[in-house]
């Protein structure tokens, strides 16, 4: 059974590439690209918040809920779940900028582990 929230890069590549029936290096480099290709997104996403563009908040929380939720890398894809169902209901934005320090934190510190491991 997979630890979906344990942030050892070595440890999550293990137990996430095995639950989800994929060699570890195919896994590590589907996280290597989703990293990179999502970092620009947390800036998209700060700004839609800044800028209460609920729109912009749905569509980019519901890109990191999918990438990194199919990942596994459950750190990331929860608050992107929570912003992205609170954004669907057009909800409460205070609650939703609550909740993006989460959600950045968490996909910092991925990236950062990554980078840390020489995995990056």
């Amino acid at each position: 059974m997979s630890n979906e929230n344990n942030t050892n890069p070595e440890v999550m590549i293990q137990q996430n590439s095995q639950a989800l029936q994929i060699p570890p290096e195919v896994y590590l480099g589907i996280v290597k690209e989703s990293i990179r290709e999502s970092s620009q997104g947390i800036t998209y996403l700060e700004n839609a918040i800044q800028g209460n563009d609920v729109a912009r908040i749905e569509a980019v929380s519901h890109q990191f809920k999918g990438v990194f939720g199919n990942l596994r890398i459950t750190t990331v894809s929860v608050p992107a779940t929570q912003i992205n169902e609170l954004a669907k209901q057009e909800g409460n934005l205070d609650q939703i900028k609550k909740l993006f320090p989460q959600l950045k934190s968490a996909f910092e510190k991925l990236s950062l582990d990554f980078s840390k491991a020489g995995l990056e």
